[in-house]
């Protein structure tokens, strides 16, 4: 905190090279003399000293070229057109939405400053709803991202941390996926919510649904509505405690309840739960994509979808991350692009080649190997003509 004394400046009771005859205070933490500004003790680098002001609550300050937070330089920030939205409700915040003429900004404080510009295509009617979210005539956005599939129009605070449009439920300023946002409710206190598939607490879903794990506020919440007999308290199988998962090699994956589809808990939105199918814990696919965990491989060809047959011992930690269709080849559900997927072939459980490489355990480019000449003489063992490799290494003579 700046504080003057006779001819001398202090910050927090630290001396200051600074002549008091020529500092102005302009806040606590900033002031400036004829030529610097001063963020504590720290010069602000580039702030013109003539035009230096406060602009907003919470530490926003400008001049007549630059907008600044806690210090630090807004790039691209336009002081004569700047609005900060919502930094005026006394309160701790880690978020600020903002505007100029020409863009739209996200500054996250938490730990540290970090600003996002956002491209809204609707950059009149941008606000900044809450610390979390904003809006346009397009979109919602959340910690500054672009939520697809939202609703501006029908953005709500349901409370105690949720929010909801016609299309999502949001927690924390992102999607909450296993969400039904048609029957979703608040329970209240302790962040407890519902849909008619599940329970949610603090913004994830709640997996154990034993009547006497539950708490007293879900327990009469539940009695207070027993007149909701599509939602799942009123349904034998849903409002048993749950096995989550179907099993592959002793570990969980996808499994099918009430019409929808999950991975680990999470609600996979755009599933057909009738033409579902599981490959392993990994990936799946119904009529319309190939799926590697929650996430939609938009990419993929479903009629080809299928796993590589990668005969890699099943303890191997990359065993059965590995699938293709007829363009392309993928590990943990991004394309491969270095290998071509046409003239793929898997020479043995160690080796296998396109038209322009060779592999070792299956993506792993064998160096100074010639697709054309290699050949496999063992199971570790390769051959190019007088060169030989072993465990996708050449092996120099000594």
């Amino acid at each position: 905190m700046f504080k003057i004394s006779g001819s001398n400046v202090y910050f927090n009771d630290e001396v200051l090279p600074i002549n008091s005859a020529n500092f102005t205070r302009i806040s606590d933490h900033v002031g400036k003399d004829k030529k610097k500004v001063y963020w504590g003790k720290t010069v602000i680098k580039g702030a013109d000293a003539k035009t230096f002001e406060f602009l907003a609550p919470d530490n926003f300050y400008r001049d007549r070229k630059r907008v600044y937070y806690l210090g630090q330089e807004i790039e691209h920030a336009d002081p004569n057109t700047f609005t900060i939205f919502h930094c005026t409700r006394g309160m701790t915040q880690f978020g600020y939405y903002a505007k100029d003429d020409s863009h739209a900004f996200y500054i996250h404080t938490f730990r540290f400053i970090r600003v996002k510009k956002i491209n809204s295509s609707s950059l009149k009617s941008f606000y900044g709803v809450d610390d979390l979210y904003a809006l346009d005539d397009e979109y919602v956005y959340g910690r500054g991202v672009k939520r697809k599939n939202s609703d501006p129009g029908s953005l709500t605070d349901l409370g105690h941390g949720y929010w909801q449009d016609k299309n999502n439920v949001y927690y924390d300023g992102k999607v909450l996926e296993s969400a039904d946002a048609k029957s979703f409710m608040v329970i209240g206190g302790n962040m407890y919510a519902t849909d008619r598939f599940n329970l949610f607490w603090n913004g994830q879903l709640w997996n154990d649904f034993k009547e006497n794990n539950a708490t007293k506020e879900v327990k009469a919440f539940i009695r207070e509505n027993k007149r909701l007999k599509e939602y799942w308290w009123n349904q034998p199988d849903l409002g048993r405690s749950r096995e989550y998962g179907v099993s592959f090699d002793g570990e969980e994956g996808y499994f099918i309840q009430a019409n929808q589809v999950f991975w680990e808990g999470i609600l996979l939105k755009h599933a057909d739960y009738k033409t579902f199918s599981m490959l392993n814990q990994y990936y799946a696919k119904d009529k319309n994509y190939a799926y590697y965990t929650d996430r939609k491989l938009i990419r993929s060809d479903v009629k080809t979808f299928s796993l590589i047959d990668d005969q890699l011992d099943s303890e191997d930690y990359h065993h059965g991350l590995y699938a293709r269709d007829k363009t392309s080849f993928y590990y943990k559900g991004v394309i491969d692009k270095r290998i071509d997927i046409r003239s793929y072939k898997i020479l043995n459980s160690c080796y296998a080649k396109d038209k322009k490489s060779v592999y070792y355990k299956l993506t792993h480019t064998v160096r100074a190997a010639s697709p054309k000449t290699f050949t496999v003489i063992a199971d570790e063992y390769g051959l190019d003509g007088e060169k030989t490799f072993k465990h996708g290494v050449r092996v120099l003579e000594e």
